[in-house]
């Protein structure tokens, strides 16, 4: 049978009773199961429908307290026409009405709950992300390598970890770059550790040593993006969600085109293709990759999570209609 739900509040008897009496008048011709659904209690749905309730809803047909009997007829009829052809054909319509009450499972549970918390969940993975990247080093430093050991393997399928860019805490420098950097005011890689600089593997492998301290799990750029992302969900937060999203092309500009160039070029020049040889070997200094890979991760997030928001609004709407539908189904068998 078809469903036939008004979504109500208080203080709008007169309204939904309206819309019960018009339902009724054609209750004979169009068959349906009517539910009557109070939001008084459900502050999220109610503000979503501020303005529009009593809300009656058939399939994927809405109408407000003003719903015209002629709109209101060609609804249902268009309703029960896709259900008959749905049954018979058994081809899943567009405009497709459950024929039975809502079925609110353990996945749609899931969904609801991720949809009002998703943001805690980001950020809580995030904080994970960057803190165990710098728990590494301190652990290496508390003279607890095998620990460190496994957070560093745990990150190595992610990140090529090489020594000569990553931060280093507890040394002399905070960076350790290759000659080819050509940083004069900093010890580099080669001269602090006697390795062939060239030799990538070693580089990866090296976790640092007393004199020169132990390196974050993430290099540099990485270990800023995931911080920018981080920081930059906090301000989201903390804004209450209210920050619009960029245009794709501020984002393309501002957060990827410096990265990409950045490492772009440095990963050319350093190929040695007989096609490249114009290109000036480069190896991009620390705050280079920093400020690349911030502007990337806080540009990123900045595109990201507005629409993110958005639609997990949309979910979080179509999902607490399909909870409050449950209930009140249930509600009503046990009064029946």
């Amino acid at each position: 049978m078809m469903q036939v739900v008004i979504y109500t509040a208080a203080g709008l008897q007169e309204d939904t009773n309206r819309m019960e009496a018009l339902l009724a008048s054609l209750a004979q011709k169009y068959p349906h199961k009517l539910t009557i659904v109070d939001l008084s209690n459900n502050a999220f749905l109610a503000e979503a429908f501020a303005g529009n309730l009593p809300n009656l809803e058939i399939g994927q047909f809405n109408f407000n307290c003003q719903v015209r009997p002629d709109a209101l007829e060609q609804a249902l009829e268009q309703t029960q026409y896709f259900l008959e052809t749905e049954k018979n054909t058994k081809i899943k319509q567009p405009l497709r009405v459950a024929s039975d009450p809502a079925n609110f499972n353990a996945w749609n549970r899931f969904s609801l709950w991720f949809s009002k918390y998703y943001l805690q969940v980001v950020m809580g993975f995030l904080i994970l992300v960057v803190g165990l990247a710098f728990l590494a080093p301190v652990l290496m430093e508390l003279g607890l390598p095998d620990a460190a050991q496994s957070i560093y393997s745990l990150y190595h399928p992610f990140c090529h970890q090489l020594a000569f860019r990553s931060l280093f805490l507890f040394g002399e420098q905070a960076f350790y770059p290759r000659e080819l950097a050509n940083i004069e005011e900093l010890m580099t890689y080669g001269e602090a550790t006697d390795f062939y600089e060239e030799d990538f593997v070693a580089a990866s492998a090296f976790l640092g040593n007393p004199e020169m301290g132990y390196k974050v799990a993430l290099c540099q750029r990485d270990i800023a993006i995931q911080s920018s992302l981080l920081i930059f969900t906090l301000i989201f937060a903390l804004a209450r969600q209210k920050i619009k999203p960029i245009p794709i092309y501020i984002w393309f500009i501002f957060g990827f085109l410096p990265i990409a160039l950045d490492g772009g070029t440095q990963l050319l020049s350093q190929l040695g293709l007989q096609g490249l040889s114009w290109l000036t070997p480069r190896e991009s200094a620390p705050w280079q990759r920093l400020l690349t890979g911030a502007l990337f991760g806080l540009f990123s997030a900045w595109f990201i999570l507005p629409i993110l928001r958005e639609s997990m609004l949309e979910t979080r709407f179509a999902l607490e209609k399909k909870a409050v539908l449950a209930l009140q189904s249930k509600a009503n068998e046990g009064l029946a």
